[in-house]
């Protein structure tokens, strides 16, 4: 049954990835970069500078929580993603902006939680916080109503962040996995924690939406019917392809989108600080999300995406249905992906599974 999860979980909508033993750390890296926290090629001097809008947030903190899981959480979190070097103070603020902008992929869990990482990958509820379309949302229409409704989830949450910031309601516990340990329960600092979720948002658009040169949203991805197989790409979009999760600068390709990304993380954070502190503002990050989401109608699969460069990578890797392929086939039947290093990898999460679950049993 484990070995059945690991399987099913190679094929997980995580967008640009997250930091798992086998990814790189696509959000995180993003996220920290235009919060100016790492240096090249992850920070850029294009991005604007969120340095004020971090002050803003930081004078808002009286004092980092000092219970014993937080400050194990902090100190994990900055080593992990190397900004143990900072004052308390901002060490909390950054370790909440990377446990927010993991939530949508982990919900606090482990990553050797397979059933429920299904769950959060596969509902239509959950397609919007990744930039996806539900699978109800066919054709051009659909790409409009998958928009709005990608729109309408960011706005949801910025209210209930906006509520959160101005009742001074400003830690909150969440969710964590600690490595070779298990989950415990340590506070995050609420506005670098709710920006981090939507920053992830902002970031999956440049992977799960197909955009043109001057970045206009042409289609929006489909996650659900490509998993199913039941994909009609006329009819539901392009399938989550696992090409474009990919945030390798040394492309040129992936480096253009990252910058992007980058760009836009940084001008969410400085846009909804700013509407924190005068409501006025808050057109400004309705602007800006407006932008981020600017549809082209009428570039679908009859005219191959009104051109666009990104077709070619958008095809690639297409998501495939999930086949358990160990229970039903024989070897000289398996499918080429599932061999070799996608096996080695399955198989090794596999044996750190039963490691960290018998360790947490004796614990």
């Amino acid at each position: 049954m484990v070995l059945a999860s690991i399987l099913a979980l190679t094929s997980t909508a995580q967008a640009y990835q997250i930091r798992t033993p086998a990814s790189e750390p696509c959000h995180e890296n993003i996220t920290l970069g235009a919060l100016g926290a790492i240096g090249a090629p992850w920070s850029s001097p294009q991005a604007p500078d969120v340095s004020q809008a971090l002050n803003v947030l930081l004078d808002k903190l009286d004092a980092v929580p000092n219970d014993q899981r937080t400050r194990a959480f902090i100190e994990d979190v900055a080593k992990r993603y190397n900004f143990q070097d900072t004052d308390l103070k901002r060490r909390y603020l950054l370790a909440s902006f990377v446990a927010g902008v993991r939530e949508p992929d982990t919900r606090g869990l482990s990553v050797v939680r397979f059933n429920n990482a299904r769950e959060t990958h596969l509902a239509n509820e959950t397609q919007a916080p990744h930039s996806l379309r539900r699978d109800f949302e066919d054709g051009d229409q659909g790409n409009a109503q998958a928009l709005e409704n990608i729109q309408d989830g960011m706005l949801e949450r910025f209210e209930l962040a906006n509520e959160r910031w101005q009742n001074g309601r400003l830690n909150r516990r969440i969710r964590w996995t600690m490595p070779h340990y298990g989950e415990i329960q340590p506070q995050v600092y609420s506005p670098a924690f709710d920006l981090g979720e939507m920053v992830h948002t902002l970031q999956d658009s440049y992977t799960h939406i197909l955009r043109h040169t001057d970045f206009s949203v042409l289609s929006v991805g489909n996650f659900i019917e490509a998993q199913d197989g039941t994909l009609d790409e006329a009819r539901d979009g392009l399938g989550h392809s696992e090409r474009m999760d990919q945030c390798n600068m040394d492309d040129e390709f992936d480096a253009g989108r990252v910058e992007r990304a980058r760009q836009t993380t940084a001008r969410w954070i400085i846009d909804t600080v700013a509407a924190f502190e005068d409501p006025a503002a808050e057109a400004q990050l309705r602007a800006t999300l407006a932008d981020v989401y600017l549809y082209r109608p009428g570039c679908n699969k009859s005219n191959d995406y009104c051109g666009t460069p990104w077709l070619k990578f958008a095809r690639q890797d297409i998501t495939q249905p999930i086949q358990l392929w160990f229970c039903t086939l024989p070897r000289e039947a398996l499918p080429a992906r599932s061999t070799g290093l996608g096996f080695l990898t399955a198989l090794a999460l596999l044996t750190g599974a039963i490691w960290l679950r018998r360790r947490s049993k004796r614990a």
